[in-house]
């Protein structure tokens, strides 16, 4: 009788997982938007999102947004900030959306109910452009690997009681939920890890990407600013996200911690020991390779303006300078 129960309930589960891989994700609906810069209406109070961040307390919203027939969706949600640094150096913090599953099911979209939103840091151009050089990491980094995380630039505009408080550029970032779903993976969440698990050339490929936009922001152990991965075919992954440290980005308030021989984040650092000389040619060999795909990701990046665009080819010049010499190879990667 047990393994009658157990039997139905996996067939209702799997039954129901699959009804759910049917339904679009609300971030894959906006994604799928390629030509345009969908715009997400906030109505909560925002004097107070901004006086209690530090507090990540959940507080009401109304989400309104434009369906693919012309309609508005409107639904009742809450939000909260998020995110470690941000929160200190930024007026606008990073923000959590909490939609309501009915809601969702409502109007047609997956149950997966949460959206994380990167803000503008500031009201003024230049935390624009951090903004949109940080989004232009996400998309380098989907040269190297198919299994990357993925972001839209929208437009935010906060509301109170109905008024216009004020309208922001951000970009949506992929939650665990979706990429799980998108890409069949599992996201470890707990425990302290070693990077001895990791898939090797995988590894090293992330290596270098974090090397090449100049972030030695990150660390596999306690999982910062990387999702450990279990692909279908059991290997571990790292993913990497959240660039604004990175020499690429170059925001005002980043400086590289104490512990590295960098003082400024547009210097670069490998942080990888053990590496050979015979997996650094090989890495260096898949980058070059890439170099041009690199470029061309920049030039097709509409937000982006020119000179942005030149700065960024600049910076990557450098570190395809280093790649191009086998004696700053040894020097960079050969610890």
């Amino acid at each position: 009788m047990n393994n009658f129960r157990i039997c139905i309930l996996l067939l209702f589960t799997t039954s129901i997982s699959a009804y759910s891989q049917e339904l679009p994700t609300l971030f894959n609906y906006f994604y799928s938007m390629e030509d345009k810069t969908p715009v997400i209406k906030i109505d909560t109070d925002v004097k107070n999102l901004i006086r209690n961040k530090f507090k990540e307390e959940y507080q009401p919203s109304t989400i309104t947004f434009n369906l693919a027939n012309g309609e508005d969706m409107v639904c009742e949600s809450k939000l909260r900030a998020r995110g470690n640094i941000r929160k200190k150096v930024c007026v606008n913090p990073p923000i959590k959306l909490n939609l309501k599953e009915k809601d969702l099911i409502k109007h047609g979209f997956d149950s997966l109910d949460i959206l994380k939103l990167v803000l503008q840091c500031r009201d003024n151009d230049n935390t624009d452009k951090y903004l949109f050089k940080e989004r232009l990491a996400y998309d380098l980094y989907s040269i190297i690997d198919t299994l990357h995380m993925r972001t839209k630039c929208v437009i935010v505009e906060f509301y109170e009681n109905g008024e216009l408080h004020q309208s922001l550029d951000a970009f949506l970032v992929e939650t665990e939920d979706h990429y799980a779903q998108r890409t069949e993976t599992i996201v470890i969440e707990e425990g302290v890890l070693r990077s001895s698990i990791l898939s090797r050339s995988h590894f090293l490929k992330m290596s270098f990407f974090q090397y090449m936009i100049g972030n030695p922001d990150y660390a596999i152990p306690n999982k910062h600013n990387v999702e450990i991965l279990q692909t279908p075919d059991k290997k571990y992954i790292a993913v990497p996200y959240d660039f604004d440290y990175s020499g690429l980005v170059d925001t005002d308030y980043a400086v590289p911690h104490e512990s590295l021989s960098i003082t400024k984040v547009t210097q670069r650092i490998f942080l990888v020991k053990n590496v050979s000389l015979a997996e650094a040619n090989a890495t260096a060999n898949f980058y070059k390779e890439k170099e041009s795909q690199f470029y061309a990701i920049i030039d097709q990046a509409g937000y982006l303006d020119e000179k942005d665009k030149s700065d960024a080819k600049n910076y990557l010049k450098g570190f395809f300078k280093v790649l191009n010499s086998e004696n700053q190879i040894k020097r960079e990667f050969i610890k």
